[in-house]
């Protein structure tokens, strides 16, 4: 039931703050994330054992769909939106950001909800700041070229 709640609490936080002209580009970073989270959930959960998700209501991959199109999908688009051009504002926002989300899966154990067998938190976290730095990376590589060149248009 935690997925399903985290699911329309993100939904809820995206209507709010999404930028509906630059959606379509920036929805790229939360497809990015996506795919990030099935290449590390799946070998850890499925071939592993590592860790594992209690009652995911709808498995994908190892990972539950609301999580990967709640939070997942939600908080990369959105940094994809709100992403600074600052250097010293963009390693702040990947800091805040990757804490965010990690607290979000910190939620999650604590609930009972994602259960670590050789796992902690610790891992989580590198791989959740690792994430945040590949999609902000993608982001001033990838999509903010599309935005200017769409801006242009």
């Amino acid at each position: 039931m935690e997925y399903v709640l985290l699911f329309i609490f993100n939904w809820i936080v995206f209507f709010i703050l999404i930028d509906y002209k630059k959606l379509k580009i920036n929805m790229l970073a939360g497809f990015l994330a996506i795919i990030m989270v099935i290449l590390v959930d799946y070998p850890n959960i499925v071939l592993k054992n590592l860790y594992y998700l209690h009652n995911p209501v709808i498995k994908v991959l190892g990972s539950s769909f609301f999580f990967l199109f709640g939070p997942v999908f939600v908080i990369s688009t959105l940094v994809a939106q709100n992403h600074p051009r600052n250097k010293n504002l963009i390693i702040l926002h990947v800091f805040v950001i990757a804490t965010l989300y990690s607290f979000c899966e910190y939620v999650l154990l604590k609930k009972g909800s994602l259960v670590y067998v050789d796992w902690s938190f610790y891992d989580s976290l590198k791989i959740n700041y690792s994430a945040v730095i590949i999609i902000s990376w993608f982001n001033m590589l990838v999509l903010d070229p599309l935005k200017n060149e769409r801006s242009k248009s």
